[in-house]
Protein backbone atom coordinates (compact mmCIF):
# COMPACT_ATOMS: atom_id res chain seq x y z
CA UNK A 1 0.00 0.00 0.00
CA UNK A 2 2.74 2.39 0.80
CA UNK A 3 4.76 1.52 -2.23
CA UNK A 4 1.70 2.16 -4.16
CA UNK A 5 0.81 5.49 -2.52
CA UNK A 6 4.50 6.67 -3.02
CA UNK A 7 4.32 5.80 -7.17
CA UNK A 8 1.08 7.80 -7.44
CA UNK A 9 2.60 10.65 -5.31
CA UNK A 10 5.75 10.91 -7.80
CA UNK A 11 2.91 10.66 -10.74
CA UNK A 12 1.07 13.30 -9.30
CA UNK A 13 3.78 15.08 -8.87
CA UNK A 14 5.47 14.97 -12.44
CA UNK A 15 1.55 15.92 -14.15
CA UNK A 16 0.93 18.70 -11.98
CA UNK A 17 4.58 20.09 -12.27
CA UNK A 18 4.57 19.79 -16.17
CA UNK A 19 0.83 21.52 -16.06
CA UNK A 20 2.02 24.49 -14.13
CA UNK A 21 5.29 25.13 -16.03
CA UNK A 22 3.15 24.82 -18.83
CA UNK A 23 0.81 27.17 -17.78
CA UNK A 24 3.75 29.77 -16.17
CA UNK A 25 5.35 30.16 -19.79
CA UNK A 26 3.01 30.62 -22.00
CA UNK A 27 0.59 32.72 -19.80
CA UNK A 28 4.14 34.84 -18.96
CA UNK A 29 4.54 34.55 -22.97
CA UNK A 30 0.86 35.87 -23.52
CA UNK A 31 0.84 38.74 -20.86
CA UNK A 32 4.35 40.14 -22.05
CA UNK A 33 2.76 40.28 -25.52
CA UNK A 34 -0.32 42.00 -24.69
CA UNK A 35 1.43 44.08 -21.56
CA UNK A 36 -0.81 42.83 -18.93
CA UNK A 37 -0.47 45.17 -16.29
CA UNK A 38 1.17 43.12 -13.36
CA UNK A 39 4.16 43.05 -15.95
CA UNK A 40 4.55 46.63 -16.49
CA UNK A 41 7.54 46.76 -14.31
CA UNK A 42 11.35 47.87 -15.94
CA UNK A 43 12.31 44.42 -15.06
CA UNK A 44 9.57 42.33 -17.33
CA UNK A 45 10.20 45.26 -19.72
CA UNK A 46 13.79 44.74 -19.77
CA UNK A 47 13.42 40.76 -20.36
CA UNK A 48 10.36 41.10 -22.65
CA UNK A 49 8.72 38.15 -24.60
CA UNK A 50 11.04 35.47 -24.71
CA UNK A 51 12.04 33.23 -27.96
CA UNK A 52 11.20 29.83 -28.50
CA UNK A 53 14.34 28.76 -27.16
CA UNK A 54 14.64 31.02 -23.90
CA UNK A 55 10.92 29.44 -23.20
CA UNK A 56 12.14 25.87 -23.34
CA UNK A 57 15.31 27.02 -21.15
CA UNK A 58 12.75 28.35 -19.03
CA UNK A 59 10.14 25.40 -18.66
CA UNK A 60 13.70 22.68 -18.36
CA UNK A 61 14.87 25.55 -15.28
CA UNK A 62 11.29 25.78 -13.81
CA UNK A 63 9.88 22.17 -14.02
CA UNK A 64 12.33 20.24 -11.71
CA UNK A 65 11.70 23.41 -9.17
CA UNK A 66 8.21 22.54 -9.39
CA UNK A 67 8.47 18.72 -9.16
CA UNK A 68 10.85 19.95 -5.61
CA UNK A 69 7.92 22.12 -4.54
CA UNK A 70 5.38 19.35 -5.33
CA UNK A 71 7.02 16.82 -3.29
CA UNK A 72 8.20 18.64 -0.28
CA UNK A 73 4.39 20.42 0.00
CA UNK A 74 2.68 17.24 -0.16
CA UNK A 75 5.25 15.35 2.24
CA UNK A 76 4.21 18.48 4.78
CA UNK A 77 0.63 18.08 4.09
CA UNK A 78 0.96 13.84 4.48
CA UNK A 79 2.50 14.60 8.25
CA UNK A 80 -0.65 16.45 9.32
CA UNK A 81 -2.29 14.41 11.95
CA UNK A 82 -6.11 15.03 12.50
CA UNK A 83 -7.41 16.85 15.36
CA UNK A 84 -9.35 14.92 17.93
CA UNK A 85 -11.51 17.95 19.10
CA UNK A 86 -15.45 17.42 18.15
CA UNK A 87 -18.27 19.18 18.32
CA UNK A 88 -21.83 18.04 19.42
CA UNK A 89 -24.55 19.32 17.52
CA UNK A 90 -26.09 21.62 20.50
CA UNK A 91 -22.26 23.49 20.02
CA UNK A 92 -23.38 23.99 16.64
CA UNK A 93 -26.46 25.87 17.11
CA UNK A 94 -24.69 28.40 19.18
CA UNK A 95 -22.00 29.19 17.01
CA UNK A 96 -23.74 29.07 14.15
CA UNK A 97 -25.82 32.14 14.78
CA UNK A 98 -23.18 34.12 15.97
CA UNK A 99 -21.39 33.44 12.81
CA UNK A 100 -24.20 34.38 10.82
CA UNK A 101 -25.05 37.97 12.58
CA UNK A 102 -21.24 39.15 13.12
CA UNK A 103 -20.98 38.09 9.13
CA UNK A 104 -23.75 40.59 8.35
CA UNK A 105 -22.45 42.69 10.59
CA UNK A 106 -18.43 43.31 9.06
CA UNK A 107 -20.45 43.75 5.44
CA UNK A 108 -22.12 46.73 6.62
CA UNK A 109 -19.47 49.15 5.94
CA UNK A 110 -18.99 47.47 2.99
CA UNK A 111 -22.86 48.09 1.89
CA UNK A 112 -22.79 51.98 3.25
CA UNK A 113 -19.86 52.53 0.82
CA UNK A 114 -21.64 50.87 -2.28
CA UNK A 115 -24.68 52.51 -1.21
CA UNK A 116 -27.17 51.02 -2.77
CA UNK A 117 -25.15 48.05 -4.01
CA UNK A 118 -23.44 47.45 -7.22
CA UNK A 119 -26.28 47.46 -10.03
CA UNK A 120 -23.91 45.88 -12.25
CA UNK A 121 -23.35 43.43 -14.96
CA UNK A 122 -26.74 42.07 -16.93
CA UNK A 123 -29.08 43.79 -14.70
CA UNK A 124 -29.96 46.45 -16.66
CA UNK A 125 -30.99 43.99 -18.90
CA UNK A 126 -32.53 41.95 -16.59
CA UNK A 127 -34.53 44.81 -14.42
CA UNK A 128 -37.38 46.24 -16.95
CA UNK A 129 -38.75 42.17 -16.99
CA UNK A 130 -39.56 41.70 -13.90
CA UNK A 131 -40.41 46.07 -13.79
CA UNK A 132 -42.63 46.34 -16.48
CA UNK A 133 -45.54 44.16 -17.79
CA UNK A 134 -45.05 45.29 -21.44
CA UNK A 135 -41.57 44.12 -21.73
CA UNK A 136 -41.51 40.01 -22.33
CA UNK A 137 -39.23 37.83 -20.27
CA UNK A 138 -36.36 36.70 -21.97
CA UNK A 139 -34.17 33.41 -21.03
CA UNK A 140 -30.94 34.63 -22.26
CA UNK A 141 -30.40 35.11 -18.62
CA UNK A 142 -31.87 32.84 -16.15
CA UNK A 143 -35.04 33.36 -15.70
CA UNK A 144 -35.27 32.56 -11.86
CA UNK A 145 -32.68 34.73 -11.11
CA UNK A 146 -34.42 37.85 -13.16
CA UNK A 147 -37.22 36.70 -10.78
CA UNK A 148 -35.25 36.79 -7.40
CA UNK A 149 -33.69 39.93 -8.35
CA UNK A 150 -35.89 42.07 -10.56
CA UNK A 151 -38.47 41.60 -8.27
CA UNK A 152 -37.11 42.47 -5.41
CA UNK A 153 -35.62 45.55 -6.89
CA UNK A 154 -39.25 46.44 -8.55
CA UNK A 155 -40.94 45.80 -4.90
CA UNK A 156 -38.29 48.43 -3.29
CA UNK A 157 -39.00 51.03 -6.28
CA UNK A 158 -42.71 50.47 -5.78
CA UNK A 159 -42.71 50.48 -2.27
CA UNK A 160 -40.46 53.67 -1.83
CA UNK A 161 -40.53 55.34 -4.96
CA UNK A 162 -37.20 55.19 -6.40
CA UNK A 163 -34.69 52.41 -8.02
CA UNK A 164 -31.98 52.98 -5.47
CA UNK A 165 -34.85 51.86 -2.47
CA UNK A 166 -35.28 48.56 -4.81
CA UNK A 167 -31.21 47.94 -5.13
CA UNK A 168 -30.36 48.50 -1.03
CA UNK A 169 -33.79 45.87 -0.29
CA UNK A 170 -31.58 43.47 -3.18
CA UNK A 171 -28.13 43.95 -1.64
CA UNK A 172 -29.82 43.23 2.31
CA UNK A 173 -31.98 40.61 1.15
CA UNK A 174 -28.85 39.09 -0.56
CA UNK A 175 -26.20 39.96 2.47
CA UNK A 176 -28.69 37.97 4.42
CA UNK A 177 -28.89 34.87 2.13
CA UNK A 178 -24.67 35.14 1.63
CA UNK A 179 -24.30 35.23 5.59
CA UNK A 180 -26.49 32.18 6.03
CA UNK A 181 -24.15 30.29 3.38
CA UNK A 182 -20.71 31.42 4.82
CA UNK A 183 -21.88 31.22 8.45
CA UNK A 184 -22.92 27.07 7.62
CA UNK A 185 -19.05 26.94 5.82
CA UNK A 186 -17.57 28.10 8.75
CA UNK A 187 -19.28 25.18 11.11
CA UNK A 188 -19.01 22.78 8.40
CA UNK A 189 -14.83 23.22 8.68
CA UNK A 190 -15.42 23.30 11.95
CA UNK A 191 -17.03 20.46 12.19
CA UNK A 192 -14.92 18.72 9.75
CA UNK A 193 -11.65 19.75 10.81
CA UNK A 194 -11.93 20.29 14.43
CA UNK A 195 -9.69 23.18 14.28
CA UNK A 196 -10.40 26.56 15.54
CA UNK A 197 -8.07 28.14 13.40
CA UNK A 198 -9.26 26.97 10.52
CA UNK A 199 -12.56 28.58 11.03
CA UNK A 200 -11.30 32.00 12.40
CA UNK A 201 -9.33 32.17 9.23
CA UNK A 202 -11.89 31.59 6.73
CA UNK A 203 -14.77 34.06 9.19
CA UNK A 204 -11.47 36.43 8.56
CA UNK A 205 -11.73 35.40 4.94
CA UNK A 206 -15.08 36.01 4.22
CA UNK A 207 -16.22 38.85 6.23
CA UNK A 208 -13.29 41.54 5.15
CA UNK A 209 -11.97 40.33 1.81
CA UNK A 210 -12.66 42.76 -0.74
CA UNK A 211 -13.75 40.08 -3.41
CA UNK A 212 -16.46 38.57 -1.29
CA UNK A 213 -18.09 41.84 -0.23
CA UNK A 214 -18.22 43.42 -3.70
CA UNK A 215 -19.81 40.31 -5.51
CA UNK A 216 -22.10 39.92 -1.88
CA UNK A 217 -23.81 43.36 -2.94
CA UNK A 218 -23.47 42.74 -6.37
CA UNK A 219 -26.59 41.81 -8.43
CA UNK A 220 -25.33 39.53 -11.01
CA UNK A 221 -26.80 36.07 -10.96
CA UNK A 222 -23.53 34.27 -10.59
CA UNK A 223 -23.13 35.31 -6.59
CA UNK A 224 -26.44 33.33 -5.70
CA UNK A 225 -25.49 30.53 -8.47
CA UNK A 226 -21.96 29.67 -6.58
CA UNK A 227 -23.49 29.92 -2.69
CA UNK A 228 -25.83 27.09 -4.52
CA UNK A 229 -22.51 25.24 -6.54
CA UNK A 230 -20.26 26.06 -3.42
CA UNK A 231 -23.43 23.74 -0.72
CA UNK A 232 -23.34 21.08 -3.41
CA UNK A 233 -19.00 20.85 -3.37
CA UNK A 234 -19.55 20.07 0.70
CA UNK A 235 -22.59 18.06 0.38
CA UNK A 236 -21.29 15.49 -2.63
CA UNK A 237 -18.31 15.26 -0.41
CA UNK A 238 -20.16 14.28 2.77
CA UNK A 239 -21.87 11.61 0.35
CA UNK A 240 -19.24 10.06 -0.42
CA UNK A 241 -17.51 10.10 2.88
CA UNK A 242 -20.32 8.46 4.02
CA UNK A 243 -22.59 6.74 0.90
CA UNK A 244 -24.92 4.92 3.66
CA UNK A 245 -25.53 7.33 6.58
CA UNK A 246 -26.47 9.73 3.24
CA UNK A 247 -28.28 7.43 0.95
CA UNK A 248 -30.30 6.36 3.98
CA UNK A 249 -30.68 10.10 5.17
CA UNK A 250 -34.16 11.43 3.28
CA UNK A 251 -32.57 15.24 4.29
CA UNK A 252 -29.48 14.77 3.02
CA UNK A 253 -30.58 13.58 -0.33
CA UNK A 254 -33.46 16.27 -0.72
CA UNK A 255 -30.97 19.02 0.32
CA UNK A 256 -28.45 17.97 -2.48
CA UNK A 257 -31.20 17.37 -5.00
CA UNK A 258 -32.75 20.85 -4.32
CA UNK A 259 -29.15 22.77 -4.06
CA UNK A 260 -28.48 21.02 -7.73
CA UNK A 261 -31.56 21.84 -9.16
CA UNK A 262 -31.41 25.78 -8.78
CA UNK A 263 -28.00 25.67 -9.07
CA UNK A 264 -28.96 24.56 -12.69
CA UNK A 265 -31.34 27.13 -12.92
CA UNK A 266 -29.33 30.08 -11.89
CA UNK A 267 -26.87 30.19 -14.12
CA UNK A 268 -27.11 28.09 -17.62
CA UNK A 269 -23.65 26.08 -17.69
CA UNK A 270 -24.87 24.76 -14.21
CA UNK A 271 -26.57 21.50 -16.07
CA UNK A 272 -23.31 20.94 -17.84
CA UNK A 273 -21.59 21.07 -14.81
CA UNK A 274 -24.57 17.95 -13.51
CA UNK A 275 -23.63 16.31 -16.68
CA UNK A 276 -19.63 16.28 -16.28
CA UNK A 277 -19.76 15.12 -12.94
CA UNK A 278 -22.16 12.42 -13.57
CA UNK A 279 -19.52 9.51 -14.63
CA UNK A 280 -17.35 10.25 -11.97
CA UNK A 281 -19.96 9.64 -9.00
CA UNK A 282 -21.23 6.81 -10.64
CA UNK A 283 -17.74 5.22 -11.04
CA UNK A 284 -16.55 5.90 -7.80
CA UNK A 285 -20.09 5.70 -5.64
CA UNK A 286 -18.53 1.70 -5.85
CA UNK A 287 -21.98 0.16 -3.67
CA UNK A 288 -24.06 3.01 -4.31
CA UNK A 289 -24.00 3.49 -7.92
CA UNK A 290 -27.69 2.80 -8.50
CA UNK A 291 -27.98 5.35 -6.10
CA UNK A 292 -25.65 7.78 -7.33
CA UNK A 293 -27.30 7.54 -10.70
CA UNK A 294 -30.96 7.57 -9.88
CA UNK A 295 -29.91 11.03 -7.80
CA UNK A 296 -28.42 12.32 -10.39
CA UNK A 297 -30.69 11.58 -12.93
CA UNK A 298 -33.70 13.25 -11.21
CA UNK A 299 -31.54 16.32 -10.55
CA UNK A 300 -31.14 16.70 -14.40
CA UNK A 301 -35.21 15.53 -14.62
CA UNK A 302 -35.80 17.87 -12.14
CA UNK A 303 -34.10 21.09 -14.02
CA UNK A 304 -35.34 20.69 -17.69
CA UNK A 305 -39.13 20.34 -16.00
CA UNK A 306 -38.68 23.71 -14.04
CA UNK A 307 -37.40 25.67 -16.41
CA UNK A 308 -39.60 24.55 -19.01
CA UNK A 309 -42.52 25.84 -16.50
CA UNK A 310 -41.00 28.70 -16.12
CA UNK A 311 -40.55 29.28 -19.69
CA UNK A 312 -44.41 28.22 -20.12
CA UNK A 313 -45.34 30.30 -17.19
CA UNK A 314 -43.79 33.37 -18.02
CA UNK A 315 -44.21 33.28 -21.65
CA UNK A 316 -40.98 34.10 -22.09
CA UNK A 317 -38.72 33.51 -25.40
CA UNK A 318 -36.23 31.39 -25.43
CA UNK A 319 -32.56 32.26 -24.77
CA UNK A 320 -29.95 32.76 -28.00
CA UNK A 321 -27.18 30.26 -28.46
CA UNK A 322 -24.67 32.79 -28.69
CA UNK A 323 -22.83 32.13 -25.11
CA UNK A 324 -22.07 28.66 -26.06
CA UNK A 325 -20.66 29.47 -29.44
CA UNK A 326 -18.24 31.87 -28.46
CA UNK A 327 -15.44 30.14 -28.58
CA UNK A 328 -16.25 28.91 -32.41
CA UNK A 329 -17.31 32.00 -33.31
CA UNK A 330 -13.92 33.58 -32.15
CA UNK A 331 -11.67 30.69 -33.65
CA UNK A 332 -13.10 31.67 -36.90
CA UNK A 333 -12.98 35.44 -36.85
CA UNK A 334 -9.16 34.71 -35.85
CA UNK A 335 -8.40 32.67 -38.84
CA UNK A 336 -10.32 35.85 -40.78
CA UNK A 337 -8.77 38.78 -38.53
CA UNK A 338 -4.92 37.05 -39.33
CA UNK A 339 -5.18 36.04 -42.90
CA UNK A 340 -8.47 37.30 -44.20
CA UNK A 341 -10.45 36.73 -47.25
CA UNK A 342 -7.67 34.79 -48.86
CA UNK A 343 -8.28 31.86 -46.56
CA UNK A 344 -11.93 31.29 -47.21
CA UNK A 345 -13.74 30.09 -50.35
CA UNK A 346 -16.11 32.01 -51.77
CA UNK A 347 -19.13 30.05 -50.79
CA UNK A 348 -17.87 30.05 -47.41
CA UNK A 349 -17.56 33.82 -47.27
CA UNK A 350 -21.30 34.29 -48.56
CA UNK A 351 -21.91 31.99 -45.41
CA UNK A 352 -20.11 34.25 -43.13
CA UNK A 353 -21.34 37.31 -44.43
CA UNK A 354 -24.93 36.44 -43.68
CA UNK A 355 -23.74 36.30 -40.43
CA UNK A 356 -21.86 39.14 -40.09
CA UNK A 357 -20.11 42.02 -41.88
CA UNK A 358 -16.77 41.98 -43.10
CA UNK A 359 -16.56 45.85 -41.40
CA UNK A 360 -17.92 44.13 -37.91
CA UNK A 361 -15.30 41.07 -38.35
CA UNK A 362 -12.25 43.97 -37.99
CA UNK A 363 -13.28 44.32 -34.62
CA UNK A 364 -12.06 41.20 -33.14
CA UNK A 365 -10.49 41.42 -29.78
CA UNK A 366 -8.27 38.20 -28.57
CA UNK A 367 -9.36 39.08 -25.32
CA UNK A 368 -12.99 39.75 -25.87
CA UNK A 369 -15.56 37.45 -27.88
CA UNK A 370 -17.89 39.90 -26.74
CA UNK A 371 -17.19 42.46 -29.64
CA UNK A 372 -18.37 40.02 -32.37
CA UNK A 373 -21.01 37.60 -30.73
CA UNK A 374 -23.37 40.30 -29.62
CA UNK A 375 -23.29 41.06 -33.60
CA UNK A 376 -23.95 38.02 -35.13
CA UNK A 377 -26.93 36.61 -36.67
CA UNK A 378 -27.18 33.29 -34.92
CA UNK A 379 -30.53 32.13 -36.93
CA UNK A 380 -27.98 31.94 -39.57
CA UNK A 381 -26.08 29.31 -37.85
CA UNK A 382 -29.75 27.71 -36.88
CA UNK A 383 -30.68 27.63 -40.32
CA UNK A 384 -27.35 26.07 -41.82
CA UNK A 385 -25.85 24.16 -38.57
CA UNK A 386 -24.53 21.62 -40.72
CA UNK A 387 -22.39 23.81 -43.01
CA UNK A 388 -21.43 25.88 -40.37
CA UNK A 389 -20.35 22.84 -38.21
CA UNK A 390 -17.81 21.61 -41.47
CA UNK A 391 -16.93 24.72 -42.15
CA UNK A 392 -15.32 25.10 -37.95
CA UNK A 393 -13.98 21.86 -38.66
CA UNK A 394 -12.28 22.26 -41.74
CA UNK A 395 -10.96 25.89 -40.91
CA UNK A 396 -9.72 24.06 -37.74
CA UNK A 397 -7.68 21.24 -39.72
CA UNK A 398 -5.97 24.40 -41.64
CA UNK A 399 -5.28 26.42 -39.47
CA UNK A 400 -4.72 24.59 -36.11
CA UNK A 401 -2.60 27.31 -34.93
CA UNK A 402 -5.26 30.17 -34.96
CA UNK A 403 -7.83 28.02 -33.31
CA UNK A 404 -5.52 27.36 -30.13
CA UNK A 405 -4.14 31.06 -30.14
CA UNK A 406 -7.56 32.10 -30.06
CA UNK A 407 -8.77 30.23 -27.15
CA UNK A 408 -5.10 30.69 -25.36
CA UNK A 409 -5.71 34.47 -26.03
CA UNK A 410 -9.40 33.92 -24.65
CA UNK A 411 -8.89 32.32 -21.58
CA UNK A 412 -4.97 33.10 -20.28
CA UNK A 413 -6.25 35.43 -17.85
CA UNK A 414 -7.84 33.13 -16.26
CA UNK A 415 -5.32 30.52 -15.71
CA UNK A 416 -2.33 32.30 -15.26
CA UNK A 417 -1.67 33.55 -11.73
CA UNK A 418 0.74 36.99 -13.26
CA UNK A 419 -2.10 38.74 -13.81
CA UNK A 420 -5.79 39.41 -11.72
CA UNK A 421 -7.68 42.18 -14.24
CA UNK A 422 -9.07 41.99 -17.38
CA UNK A 423 -6.82 44.24 -19.98
CA UNK A 424 -8.20 45.44 -23.25
CA UNK A 425 -4.52 45.07 -25.35
CA UNK A 426 -3.54 48.09 -26.74
CA UNK A 427 -5.62 50.63 -24.67
CA UNK A 428 -5.90 51.84 -20.98
CA UNK A 429 -9.35 50.10 -20.29
CA UNK A 430 -9.29 47.42 -17.38
CA UNK A 431 -11.26 46.00 -14.51
CA UNK A 432 -11.36 43.53 -12.12
CA UNK A 433 -15.05 44.40 -10.89
CA UNK A 434 -17.45 45.75 -13.37
CA UNK A 435 -19.11 49.24 -11.60
CA UNK A 436 -21.66 50.93 -13.07
CA UNK A 437 -23.52 54.01 -11.42
CA UNK A 438 -27.36 53.15 -10.47
CA UNK A 439 -29.36 54.50 -13.21
CA UNK A 440 -31.16 57.53 -12.87
CA UNK A 441 -29.40 58.85 -10.15
CA UNK A 442 -25.42 59.24 -8.77
CA UNK A 443 -23.88 56.52 -6.51
CA UNK A 444 -24.92 57.68 -3.04
CA UNK A 445 -21.97 56.46 -0.82
CA UNK A 446 -21.87 57.06 2.71
CA UNK A 447 -18.53 55.99 3.50
CA UNK A 448 -16.73 57.93 0.47
CA UNK A 449 -13.05 56.62 1.09
CA UNK A 450 -14.02 52.96 1.80
CA UNK A 451 -16.10 53.43 -1.85
CA UNK A 452 -12.49 55.00 -3.20
CA UNK A 453 -10.81 51.33 -2.03
CA UNK A 454 -13.70 49.48 -3.67
CA UNK A 455 -13.69 51.48 -6.78
CA UNK A 456 -9.58 51.20 -7.26
CA UNK A 457 -9.84 47.46 -6.61
CA UNK A 458 -12.62 47.42 -9.25
CA UNK A 459 -10.71 49.79 -12.09
CA UNK A 460 -7.36 49.58 -11.40
CA UNK A 461 -4.10 47.41 -10.71
CA UNK A 462 -1.97 49.29 -8.02
CA UNK A 463 -2.92 45.66 -5.52
CA UNK A 464 -0.98 43.60 -8.05
CA UNK A 465 1.99 45.32 -7.16
CA UNK A 466 2.03 43.49 -3.85
CA UNK A 467 3.50 40.02 -3.50
CA UNK A 468 1.37 37.48 -2.04
CA UNK A 469 -1.50 39.95 -1.51
CA UNK A 470 -2.31 40.09 -5.08
CA UNK A 471 -2.49 36.11 -5.46
CA UNK A 472 -5.83 36.38 -3.84
CA UNK A 473 -6.96 38.68 -6.27
CA UNK A 474 -5.63 36.04 -9.04
CA UNK A 475 -8.45 33.90 -10.79
CA UNK A 476 -5.19 31.98 -12.30
CA UNK A 477 -3.51 31.45 -8.76
CA UNK A 478 -7.46 30.44 -7.14
CA UNK A 479 -7.33 27.70 -10.02
CA UNK A 480 -3.87 26.28 -9.16
CA UNK A 481 -4.85 25.83 -5.62
CA UNK A 482 -7.93 24.03 -6.76
CA UNK A 483 -6.09 22.09 -9.16
CA UNK A 484 -3.52 20.64 -6.27
CA UNK A 485 -5.82 19.39 -3.79
CA UNK A 486 -7.85 17.83 -6.61
CA UNK A 487 -4.60 16.28 -7.79
CA UNK A 488 -3.49 15.93 -3.61
CA UNK A 489 -6.86 14.32 -3.10
CA UNK A 490 -6.34 11.47 -6.02
CA UNK A 491 -2.92 10.40 -5.09
CA UNK A 492 -3.66 10.20 -1.47
CA UNK A 493 -7.21 7.92 -2.74
CA UNK A 494 -9.39 10.44 -1.04
CA UNK A 495 -12.54 10.04 -3.47
CA UNK A 496 -15.01 12.64 -1.28
CA UNK A 497 -12.47 15.43 -1.95
CA UNK A 498 -11.39 14.34 -5.82
CA UNK A 499 -14.97 14.04 -6.73
CA UNK A 500 -15.50 17.31 -4.57
CA UNK A 501 -12.64 18.99 -6.04
CA UNK A 502 -14.00 17.69 -9.57
CA UNK A 503 -17.60 19.94 -9.60
CA UNK A 504 -15.22 22.92 -9.12
CA UNK A 505 -12.45 22.35 -11.86
CA UNK A 506 -16.01 21.39 -14.38
CA UNK A 507 -16.99 24.86 -13.25
CA UNK A 508 -13.70 26.25 -14.40
CA UNK A 509 -14.15 24.48 -16.95
CA UNK A 510 -17.17 25.16 -18.67
CA UNK A 511 -16.59 29.01 -18.12
CA UNK A 512 -13.61 28.62 -20.05
CA UNK A 513 -15.93 27.84 -23.14
CA UNK A 514 -16.94 31.57 -22.19
CA UNK A 515 -16.89 35.44 -23.86
CA UNK A 516 -14.32 36.75 -21.42
CA UNK A 517 -12.31 36.02 -18.73
CA UNK A 518 -14.01 37.86 -15.51
CA UNK A 519 -13.98 36.64 -11.97
CA UNK A 520 -17.92 36.24 -11.74
CA UNK A 521 -17.47 33.22 -14.21
CA UNK A 522 -14.94 31.79 -11.63
CA UNK A 523 -16.84 33.12 -8.49
CA UNK A 524 -16.57 29.23 -6.90
CA UNK A 525 -12.56 29.67 -6.33
CA UNK A 526 -12.86 32.13 -4.57
CA UNK A 527 -16.11 31.51 -2.62
CA UNK A 528 -14.78 27.98 -2.12
CA UNK A 529 -11.10 29.36 -1.16
CA UNK A 530 -11.25 28.54 2.39
CA UNK A 531 -13.13 25.30 1.57
CA UNK A 532 -10.52 23.65 -0.41
CA UNK A 533 -7.71 24.54 2.09
CA UNK A 534 -9.77 23.18 4.83
CA UNK A 535 -10.38 20.18 3.25
CA UNK A 536 -6.65 19.20 3.46
CA UNK A 537 -7.25 19.38 7.60
CA UNK A 538 -10.18 16.90 7.53
CA UNK A 539 -9.60 13.29 8.47
CA UNK A 540 -7.24 11.18 5.79
CA UNK A 541 -8.17 7.93 3.87
CA UNK A 542 -5.32 5.43 4.74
Amino acid sequence: MIRNLKKKQILVILLLAFLFTAMQVVGYQLSMHYRTSVHQSEFFLNIGVLSTGGAVLLAIVEYPVWCILLYVLTGLLDKVVPSERSYTPKQMQKIYPAVFFLLFLAWIPAFLAAYPGFYNYDAVNQVPQALYPEVPYNAHHPLIHTLFMGKIIAFGYLQWGTLNAGIALHSLIQMLVSAAVFAYIICFLLKNTGRRLVAVVAFAYYAFFPVIAMFVLSTTKDTIFTLLLQLCVMWIYEMFKDMPGFFSSKWKMGRLLAAMVFMCLFRNNGIYIVVCILPFVILLGKYYRKQCALLFLVIIAGYFLLQKALLYGLNATEGSAEEALSVPIQQLTRVYYEHGENAFEEEELDLIYEGISAQELGAYNPFLSDNIKNVFDYRIVQDNKKDFLFLWLKKGMQYPGEYINAFLDNTYQAWYPGTSVYDVPGGDEMYYFAIKMCPGGDKDSKLPGLWDFYNRIATQHYYQRIPVVRLLFSIGAMLWVAIFVCGYAYYRRNKALFVALLVVLFCCCTALLGPISLVRYYLILFFGFPVSIGFLFDKRIE
